[in-house]
């Protein structure tokens, strides 16, 4: 009886420190690896309109050439320069100005927030391209509800960087 009782009451050898620490680097990795999969997860509630980064025109109508004046053309592409919103198409001239606008560190952020717009007419993004004559313009979908439009200040010239969204 007294070997049994000894036999129940002897303990398991502990680990040593090397198999404690080989178990938590172990865990870790499991958790860092878990932490990776869902930050890198694409968000379901991001979108990102992109801009044509140039664009190009071919023929233009100048409506007055003053006398002895010849109108051209040059013979370059156009790159984006701006970005805005309109409740409905641009032509309607209803440019929306944006909720936010912040500078911080050389990174311009203009925050635009589409709730209580008339959904007939849809909000439009519109680029816009060097010498802003020239613009490009589409209706982004109803799910979107703020959009961000980024620029990068450098040595005073401010350069368009892109624009993100979030859905619904």
């Amino acid at each position: 009886m007294e070997t049994l009782l000894s036999q129940a009451t002897t303990r398991m050898p502990s680990p040593s420190l090397n198999e404690v620490a080989f178990e938590m680097k172990q865990a870790l990795r499991v958790v860092a690896a878990a932490s990776l999969m869902i930050c890198a997860a694409p968000s379901a509630l991001a979108e990102d309109i992109v801009c044509p980064v140039t664009t190009k025109i071919e023929s233009a109508t100048l409506v007055e050439v003053p006398d002895g004046w010849t109108e051209g053309l040059s013979n370059h592409r156009l790159r984006v320069r701006a970005a805005g919103f309109y409740s409905g198409p641009p032509s309607g001239m209803a440019e929306l100005k944006p909720d936010f606008s912040r500078e911080k560190a050389g990174v311009v952020r203009e925050r635009w927030t589409f709730e209580g717009y008339p959904e007939n007419k849809g909000i439009w993004v519109s680029c816009v391209y060097e010498g802003y004559v020239v613009s490009l313009a589409k209706k982004i979908p109803q799910n979107i509800t703020e959009c961000t439009v980024r620029y990068k200040k450098t040595k005073g010239v401010t350069a368009f960087e892109g624009i993100s969204c979030k859905t619904e």
